[in-house]
């Protein structure tokens, strides 16, 4: 099973789901974490504060790369650490790996699980930024509406360079 959950900071520093903030101190700045868990074991915790909004726009054009050539590496927003996908064992299998950090890490996830997990995250946490930022609902929900077409590229994708590929 895999879990993701956006924090987001406050105005007194603390970090709560974005479910719970009831305003955001900058609305043009979110910062938080994005967590990620893999049957219970955290990929991404709170280690990797930075600015939320822009990470989930990152994370859609990593996985965006993924599908389109197997491979596909992005920075965070703020840190000079490294997130990047890589075809595992199988087409089924996606390594999700995070470097420049004292203790890099690689985990080996369901790809279909994986994006599932991501698009019902960003569902829910453009969601909210939209209850935050009525004013921009036009441009969260674009960005939600992303993650779908993304989970179900997935669900039809295989290696790039494998005989009858369906995602080029």
């Amino acid at each position: 099973m895999i879990d993701v959950t956006t924090y987001v900071e406050l105005a007194d520093g603390a970090l709560t789901p974005v479910e719970d903030a009831a305003a955001l101190p900058d609305p043009f700045y979110v910062e938080g974490a994005l967590l990620l868990a893999v049957d219970g074991h955290r990929v991404m915790d709170f280690d990797l504060a930075d600015d939320v909004l822009s990470l989930w726009y990152d994370l859609a054009n990593l996985v965006t790369g993924y599908l389109a050539r197997g491979t596909a590496t992005t920075m965070l927003p703020d840190q000079p650490v490294e997130l990047s996908m890589h075809v595992g064992d199988s087409d089924d299998d996606v390594r999700w790996s995070i470097t420049n950090v004292p203790d890099p890490s690689t985990t080996v996830m369901n790809l279909v699980e994986l994006l599932d997990a991501l698009a019902s995250g960003a569902a829910h946490f453009f969601g909210e930024l939209s209850r935050l930022r009525p004013d921009e609902t036009d441009t969260f929900n674009r960005e939600a509406a992303r993650w779908p077409a993304l989970a179900q590229r997935g669900r039809h994708w295989s290696t790039p360079d494998s005989p009858g590929a369906t995602d080029r």
